[in-house]
């Protein structure tokens, strides 16, 4: 994972839903970055399979399975960072979801997953990062989000 810039050497990134799709992208890009990566999921396997595409290609990581729908499961995932590596300095919120239903018809528990996990989730990651990185001097903590954010998609009332 050598490249001309490294720009975040031996810095720690943390990516939440980092076990496929956008995370694990994101994940790679930091890695190629010079970034020591904490991959997540709520399934050991996909975190542990995407930590071990980012060493496979050359970089360092860590995988934790951790929900970062509650609390617990935040401080795990950044608790697991800090064993790892020693705090965190950089906090991707990516894990998100969408219910694909009417608003009338969508199940209040659907609901309920979604605000979890596209709200709470980031939260709570944010609030258990805090202590390491203002330890650490600082950190940045970026959300994803999507054009969802801007324009209304239609069965898309629970993202």
């Amino acid at each position: 994972m050598q490249q001309e810039r490294q720009r975040f050497s031996d810095q720690v990134v943390v990516v939440t839903g980092s076990g496929g799709g956008i995370g694990l992208e994101v994940a790679k890009h930091f890695a190629s970055e010079g970034a020591k990566i904490v991959t997540n999921g709520r399934s050991i396997e996909h975190a542990n399979a995407a930590a071990e595409e980012i060493r496979a290609a050359g970089g360092d990581a860590f995988a934790v399975e951790a929900d970062v729908r509650t609390w617990t499961g935040a401080c795990q995932l950044i608790d697991g960072a800090t064993s790892a590596f020693g705090g965190v300095d950089v906090l991707v919120n990516n894990a998100g979801i969408s219910m694909i239903a009417r608003a009338d018809e969508l199940d209040p528990e659907e609901w309920e997953r979604a605000i979890a996990t596209n709200l709470s989730g980031p939260y709570f990651c944010s609030r258990a990062a805090f202590p390491s990185m203002k330890a650490r001097g600082g950190g940045v903590i970026v959300n994803i989000g999507s054009v969802t954010a801007h324009v209304g998609f239609p069965l898309r009332a629970a993202y």
